[in-house]
């Protein structure tokens, strides 16, 4: 077993085989994690949630269900989760995002950069854009709405995947220090890997 610490506003990435799990731990409630996953062979079939949504049917995964790459391959399955309330619509937050929103055009740390920083390690290319499984966010959706609000995760809540092939995973502590994303404050999170 090994546990790591993602400071908060930064990312992480890992080498998974098939058959590892990577749990990922709130340590102090209502902080998102953006979970990104590529196929070490061939950097071009990477997490895609809009698959993962159609072969399971929602936009709310329960235990059970499987997150699949841009070519429908397995990639992981949740087999355990406290929470039960994450985003699969949400793409990473940017550096061109803060800028626009904030208005403002000095550097904010954010998650697409966190996570093309780990998977670099790998030889991983740089992504333009980033659309992860958000662990832990809460955006509810209407038909004509996509409210960010606050997270239901508390301290401790976690979330177990099961590799479902050798994969390369990033993690980031999403950077969003305003509004209801992290509940306006950044922290870190805690990732075991079994």
């Amino acid at each position: 077993m090994q546990e790591f610490i993602i400071e908060k506003q930064s990312g992480m990435g890992w080498k998974l085989s098939k058959g590892q799990t990577i749990t990922v731990i709130d340590i102090e409630g209502q902080q998102v994690a953006d979970f990104f996953a590529v196929l070490p062979e061939d950097h071009k079939d990477f997490l895609c949630p809009g698959n993962t949504i159609l072969i399971n049917g929602g936009l709310q995964l329960k235990p059970g269900a499987v997150l699949y790459s841009s070519s429908f391959t397995p990639l992981f399955k949740i087999v355990y989760d406290d929470v039960g309330r994450h985003d699969l619509l949400c793409p990473c937050c940017s550096a061109q995002m803060y800028k626009l929103m904030l208005k403002n055009d000095a550097y904010h740390p954010n998650c697409r950069d966190n996570i093309n920083g780990a998977l670099r390690q790998f030889g991983v290319p740089e992504f333009i854009s980033i659309q992860p499984f958000n662990i832990f966010m809460n955006m509810p959706t209407t038909p004509d709405s996509l409210d960010v609000s606050r997270p239901l995760s508390k301290a401790g809540d976690k979330i177990t995947l099961l590799a479902e092939t050798d994969v390369l995973v990033a993690i980031a502590a999403c950077s969003a220090d305003f509004g209801e994303c992290n509940a306006g404050v950044c922290k870190p999170l805690k990732v075991v890997i079994e």
